[in-house]
């Protein structure tokens, strides 16, 4: 009995996924970039210029 309420507990834990956290996922993706990875078209370059002095390399010794 106790493998039975198992795979229904696990069962019902995927549709939740499924109906709940999928489509959220979908929408936040079609309206958001979190890891900004889409170009900007009115950037000529992504490098970032170093100011100043870089930081003493570590020893890691």
């Amino acid at each position: 009995m106790r493998t039975l309420r198992d795979a229904a507990v696990t069962a019902a834990l995927f549709v939740v996924y499924v109906l709940v956290f999928v489509p959220l996922g979908v929408v936040a993706r079609l309206f958001h970039d979190p890891l900004a990875r889409r170009p900007a078209p009115d950037r000529a370059s992504y490098w970032h210029q170093l100011n100043g002095h870089r930081p003493p390399a570590q020893d890691s010794r």
